[in-house]
């Protein structure tokens, strides 16, 4: 997969040993957002857990299907394109409409 292709990238950065991750979990992470090909920081890693339900609607598709499978204490980076992110209509001012998303994910818990 190239940074311009329309499907999703996982790439694993550290392989968790916790339990696996499932769409319906109850998830906390800590993340990092960047617009490609721009790398502008649109959510700096703040050390502050973020608390999600996968399936849940809750997150873009793009985590929704590149978190669940992986363990508790990965580190994966996620490369989005528009169509499993926000798609045509962005998230205004932060992040421009049709953006491909890179996100760096800390997966801390399964609750």
């Amino acid at each position: 997969m190239t940074l311009d292709d329309p499907q999703l990238g996982v790439y694993p950065i550290i392989e968790g040993t916790g339990p696996v991750v499932k769409s319906g979990d109850r998830i906390s992470v800590e993340y990092f957002g960047q617009l490609y090909p721009d790398k502008k920081v649109f959510n700096p890693w703040t050390g502050q857990p973020f608390d999600v339900q996968l399936g849940a609607g809750g997150v873009i598709q793009g985590w929704e299907l590149g978190l669940v499978g992986q363990h508790v204490g990965a580190r994966v980076v996620l490369v989005i394109p528009p169509d499993l992110a926000y798609g045509k209509k962005g998230q205004p001012p932060t992040i421009p409409a049709n953006s491909t998303l890179i996100f760096t994910i800390q997966i801390l818990s399964v609750n």
